[in-house]
């Protein structure tokens, strides 16, 4: 009896640990999408200070140009990025 308890408390803390852990990769992953963006939109001259999120618009990326909604502090941009390119960088409204 003891075994099988044990077994089934060890299984269920990896399953609370799992779910535990899943939200700060996405988190993670999410500003560090807005770090990689804002540096690139701030390396072209652009304002951009505490970049909190990055979205992908997948409805206008393609293969060799992605799209984002870069939120900043106090303003949003529609950033498009293409390899070997300067970003499209303009004002969200």
């Amino acid at each position: 009896m003891k075994a099988v308890w044990f077994w089934l408390s060890f299984i269920a803390t990896g399953v609370l640990a799992s779910a535990y852990l899943a939200v700060p990769v996405a988190a993670q992953e999410q500003r560090g999408a807005a770090t990689i963006v804002a540096a690139k939109v701030q390396s072209q001259g652009y304002v951009c200070n505490n970049p909190s999120s990055a979205k992908r618009i997948a409805a206008e990326s393609a293969p060799n140009k992605r799209v984002y909604l870069l939120s900043c502090d106090v303003v949003t941009y529609h950033v498009v990025l293409i390899p070997d390119q300067a970003a499209i960088v303009t004002k969200a409204e």
